[in-house]
């Protein structure tokens, strides 16, 4: 599918009455993706699903710093314009075991490989920056466990394990200049459930 969103804000630079500075910040996100599934249907105890998925994504952040003139500061501070171009591929799988009309496993995992490239523009200069990390790869894997019993029809009773996983990116709010890490890593998280419904 295709998605694209753009937002203009201005937040209050500070709490004051007369505030020193205003952002102005025009985002706008623009995606292409793409996912496919396949699932079986088969007659015996283990059934299973495969798919794939991709996503083209660019993310520009036209960021200025606005200064208020009472305060004998420049009308403007902060004039840049951040550009994050991303790359995604995904593929992912499950298989159902029923080891009996009452019993059943299920696991599966998913790999995700990533490129963030990020540019940035300073609009005083005319030139583009030269980003002290311009370049950002992720890659992972993560599993998943579920087990599950039924006594009876309307009762399920099961516990999952789960991994999950988000890639790092950059920071694009300010100005980064070429000996400032605008790199931040990924994020992984794990959680357990069990319940009964």
């Amino acid at each position: 599918g295709y998605y694209r969103i753009d937002h203009e804000i201005m937040p209050r630079g500070n709490t004051t009455s007369t505030p020193t500075i205003a952002p102005h910040y025009n985002f706008r996100n623009t995606q292409f993706t793409e996912e496919l599934r396949l699932s079986s249907d088969l007659a015996g105890p283990v059934n299973f699903m495969l798919g794939g998925f991709y996503q083209k994504a660019i993310y520009v952040n036209r960021n200025r710093i606005l200064g208020n003139a009472a305060f004998n500061l420049p009308g403007l501070l902060e004039n840049g314009r951040h550009e994050i171009d991303i790359s995604t591929y995904s593929l992912f799988g499950q298989a159902i075991w029923k080891v009996t009309d009452l019993f059943e496993i299920s696991a599966g995992a998913r790999w995700t490989d990533e490129t963030r490239e990020h540019k940035e523009f300073n609009f005083f200069t005319g030139q583009f920056v030269n980003l002290l990390v311009p370049r950002i790869h992720s890659s992972n894997i993560s599993p998943e466990l579920t087990v599950s019993f039924k006594p009876r029809q309307n009762l399920n009773v099961f516990a999952s394990y789960r991994q999950g996983f988000k890639s790092g990116s950059f920071n694009t709010i300010v100005y980064v200049s070429e000996t400032t890490r605008a790199d931040f890593g990924d994020e992984k998280a794990e959680g357990f459930e069990a319940g009964m419904k």
